[in-house]
């Protein structure tokens, strides 16, 4: 069993705009900047993962724009605080729900790959999950498409509905190669 954190698993979440005024607003990128992760080999080469993200921690790390980052100046510091605030209390109350869960139920290794099933476990339901994580640079990256309705999360929206999130947002994980491929040298303590 080897134990990770933030430090060597990476969340980004990719936020996309859209309504009538879009043009005005900005796609975003999140990172959960606390999380633990819990990697279980299995006898026969795949694993089981369990993690917990930390839901007051997920931090704006910048603006988008047709998927690249903007610079840091495209959002000022209360766009910061204002987003922040609308994420933590508007969109995953997480006065009343803290924490984000994963529990793989399945795992297939392939070629350079693992295809991953799991229950996701945020603002208080429950939905499966299928994706597949690909090995690329000594890492394994996955990308999940969450659907927030089917969370309860209701898109956040502005100026009547003209500009809001859309109802789909990106998960993009990244792990060290050496972790799903059987290495150890990459164990963190549990913070």
């Amino acid at each position: 069993m080897q134990m990770l954190s933030e430090k060597l698993v990476t969340v980004w979440i990719f936020v996309f705009k859209g309504g009538l005024a879009s043009v005005f607003g900005h796609d975003l990128k999140l990172q959960a900047k606390s999380l633990t992760c819990m990697v279980t080999p299995a006898a026969d080469g795949t694993f089981s993962v369990e993690a917990v993200v930390d839901a007051r921690r997920i931090e704006v790390v910048c603006a988008r724009n047709n998927g690249h980052d903007l610079p840091a100046t495209a959002l000022s510091p209360s766009d910061h605080q204002d987003i922040h605030r609308h994420l933590l209390y508007d969109v995953l109350n997480t006065e009343r729900f803290p924490e984000i869960h994963f529990s793989s139920t399945r795992v297939v290794k392939g070629v350079e790959r693992f295809d991953i099933t799991g229950n996701l476990t945020m603002t208080g339901h429950t939905h499966q999950l299928h994706f597949r994580a690909m090995k690329a640079e000594g890492r394994y990256v996955a990308t999940v498409t969450i659907h927030q309705p089917d969370y309860g999360i209701k898109p956040f929206s502005t100026a009547l509905g003209a500009l809001k999130i859309k109802p789909d947002v990106q998960v993009e994980i990244r792990f060290p190669a050496d972790v799903l491929d059987g290495g150890s040298h990459y164990v963190a303590p549990m913070p």
